[in-house]
């Protein structure tokens, strides 16, 4: 019986022993990296790129067929395009080649895609984080007396799920909610039922007066959404009392009274207002500051 030669050398790869083609080399210079040498096998080849000087694995028909990129440049724009947008760059979606996950500036770990990262440093898109939205909406949800659970399932995407404290769910558009003028379909406590409220608003014109206005509603915060639609701070804007009385007939009354009253106290601001509504409705257009 023939015994196993112990004495034979292990084979070398043929990686290493295989002679790297001149017009390989010919040809990844022309593309901006240098062939140090071949890879685990025959197919792979290891590529230095020119720019950043760092090496990198690449298949040998990907550099005669087409150009290599760099990951590291890739990954080196990557981080640009986030710290342009205001975000930190973590780490490449392992489920995805398009999308990564950044950390925002509220401390939250987002995924997106990297065009829509750069778009998003070139100013053409906003940036929204996701747990903060649902923070958001919740807050919003709570101080109506409903609970936000999720995305509506039969209506569009301005429509959220809710449930009131009666234990009724009801699908509702988000902006009924932040303007609670909506009902619930189970107790019908809503909008329509809830007490009114008299305030007093007081507004610095640029160049002009200063203009009040004394009115009657429920949502009283309404006529104070500047341009971003973003709620002022409520308490410096306005005086607001519940009223004393039901219905909008008698609150229509008490705020006419309390017109006149300030017409008789204050004529010159009242002046100014009424000759300014015949001027036109876009001179009383109040400035909100950003």
């Amino acid at each position: 019986m023939t015994q196993p030669d112990h004495n034979i050398p292990p084979a070398v790869p043929l990686a290493v022993t295989t002679p790297i083609p001149a017009h390989w080399r010919q040809m990844a210079r022309d593309k901006g990296f240098r062939l140090t040498r071949r890879g685990a096998d025959r197919y792979q080849i290891m590529l230095e790129c020119d720019r950043c000087g760092r090496e990198h694995r690449s298949m040998r028909n990907v550099l005669m067929d087409h150009v290599p990129l760099c990951p590291h440049c890739v990954e080196d724009r990557w981080r640009k395009d986030a710290a342009t947008a205001g975000l930190e760059w973590l780490r490449r979606d392992p489920d995805h080649h398009r999308h990564g996950f950044y950390r925002a500036g509220c401390g939250h770990t987002i995924r997106r895609q990297f065009g829509r990262v750069r778009q998003i440093a070139r100013g053409e898109h906003a940036l929204r984080c996701e747990t903060c939205q649902r923070q958001r909406e919740e807050a919003e949800a709570c101080a109506a007396g409903w609970k936000l659970i999720g995305p509506a399932v039969d209506r569009g995407p301005n429509y959220r799920l809710y449930r009131h404290s009666c234990g009724h769910e009801q699908e509702l558009a988000r902006t009924n909610m932040q303007s609670e003028r909506f009902c619930c379909g189970r107790c019908g406590v809503g909008w329509a039922t809830a007490p009114s409220f008299l305030y007093c608003m007081r507004f610095g014109l640029p160049n002009a007066q200063q203009m009040v206005i004394i009115a009657h509603g429920h949502a009283h915060w309404q006529g104070l959404r500047g341009p971003g639609g973003a709620k002022p701070n409520r308490k410096r804007r306005a005086k607001v009392a519940p009223s004393c009385v039901k219905g909008a007939r008698a609150c229509r009354y008490i705020e006419n009274s309390l017109q006149v009253m300030f017409c008789q106290t204050e004529p010159a601001c009242c002046r100014s207002v009424q000759s300014r509504h015949r001027a036109g409705p876009a001179c009383l257009a109040p400035q909100f500051s950003t």
